[in-house]
């Protein structure tokens, strides 16, 4: 007996094919909440029937996913780096990322501009990329943790993490990284910390938001945070005696707000309080005369004020 033929109607929708990320990634995490209210209904094993129903899906649309071309524009390559932002805070700290499923680049490039100027820092990251669709994404998310991690995107943060090491000094100096992991950049993280030599996982302050797995190796730091309602604790509970989670307010809206770690969703005042620790520890006196001087300058100089042009007065 099919997949299918066990549950309710729950692939009643046929339009899946969005021209931008926003509808898409609601769709899809639409889909896939109402999916796992089934599953606990049914008590069926969570892994087996969502893995099925992804693959069975994905299997009855490619065609149409092909033809429609959902999505398929500014994917980016797999473990892929880069560096946003405009300068380091402090010689002696470097901040690491890595997104979760469901990202373009530009999203992703986005994200992360957010980030670095909140934390007024650039941001080396680690490119998770989407594969164009959700169903894609969460069928590969589930594969990746029970049946075969992607070992190239795990070796890539592994040797990510090496390289900013040296940069605040190596091993014997006293810089460090922070790294922030979102849903399944969190498994990544995971597979790569084990990978890791415990000398070098002392260098590193490790924040995860709604990860697929949680790192539960020795860091300088470890936090983990968790909204309350964020659908991912059913692929990756948090009530373990060992594993120690903040837990933050879930937002109105629906799965997407609430798993989401961009402005606006359940995670980011977390990382905006996280991000004024950082600077307050971090953020020499050049550093702050800088950020001072870009709120003063025009934009045509490069600076964030006003543009005497466009001005009201002007």
């Amino acid at each position: 007996m099919g997949v299918q033929a066990l549950r309710p109607s729950i692939f009643d929708d046929d339009d899946y094919h969005y021209d931008d990320r926003d509808s898409l990634y609601q769709k899809g995490v639409s889909f896939f909440g109402r999916h796992l209210s089934w599953v606990k209904d049914v008590g069926l094993d969570k892994v087996s029937v969502l893995f099925l129903a992804c693959l069975e899906y994905s299997l009855n649309e490619i065609a149409s996913f092909s033809k429609e071309g959902a999505y398929k524009s500014g994917m980016g390559t797999l473990g892929s780096t880069g560096i946003i932002g405009d300068y380091e805070i402090n010689p002696k700290v470097r901040l690491s990322t890595i997104n979760g499923i469901q990202y373009t680049i530009e999203h992703a490039k986005n994200l992360w501009e957010a980030v670095s100027k909140e934390f007024s820092t650039r941001v080396h990251y680690v490119y998770y990329p989407t594969k164009g669709h959700q169903i894609y994404d969460s069928t590969a998310a589930i594969w990746e943790k029970h049946i075969q991690i992607n070992e190239d995107l795990v070796n890539t943060l592994v040797e990510h993490w090496k390289g900013l090491i040296e940069e605040v000094g190596g091993l014997e100096g006293d810089g460090c990284i922070y790294h922030i992991a979102h849903s399944q950049g969190g498994l990544i993280t995971s597979r790569a910390a084990s990978k890791l030599p415990p000398e070098y996982r002392k260098k590193i302050h490790m924040i995860t938001y709604g990860a697929h797995e949680h790192p539960l190796q020795e860091f300088a730091s470890l936090t983990n945070v968790m909204c309350r309602a964020d659908r991912i604790d059913y692929f990756n509970p948090y009530d373990s005696d060992h594993l120690s989670v903040i837990l933050v307010d879930s937002i109105s809206g629906g799965i997407y707000e609430n798993h989401g770690i961009e402005p606006g969703n359940a995670y980011w005042p977390h990382i905006q309080k996280t991000a004024k620790d950082f600077r307050g520890k971090y953020e020499s006196y050049s550093s702050r005369a800088w950020n001072w001087a870009k709120s003063c300058l025009p934009s045509w100089l490069g600076g964030e004020g006003s543009d005497p042009a466009s001005s009201p007065e002007a």
